[in-house]
């Protein structure tokens, strides 16, 4: 009974230590997010076999890279060079990459 007593308590707090799963960021709140940021933001959404062979083209540019993901909201600013991407898998939010508009051009006549 008295191991037990230890036992319990240090179990316990190896329970709760474990770490917390990642928090999931779902598409809607991203665009939410955006807009509230940049209202005059463009945003676009691309999924299924075109986001396949986007990121296959996209990870084929040097630097070469290894993005994932099944979905993908795209942000353009008018004025701004530059084109954000959010990727998604599995509906929660991945990485946030950021290509130059000519760049990010290039790749959709590639598809």
């Amino acid at each position: 009974m008295m191991l037990a007593s230890l036992l319990v308590p240090a179990f316990l707090s190896l329970v709760q230590a474990a770490p917390a799963k990642p928090e999931c960021t779902p598409v809607s709140k991203v665009k939410e997010q955006i807009h509230a940021a940049i209202p005059a933001a463009d945003i676009a959404e691309m999924c299924g076999d075109e986001t396949r062979a986007f990121l296959i083209a996209f990870n084929a540019e040097p630097p070469k890279s290894d993005i994932k993901g099944d979905y993908i909201v795209i942000v353009r600013m008018k004025d701004n060079p530059l084109v954000l991407m959010v990727t998604f898998s599995g509906g929660c939010a991945g990485q946030t990459l950021r290509v130059s508009d000519k760049v990010f051009k290039n790749l959709m006549r590639s598809l």
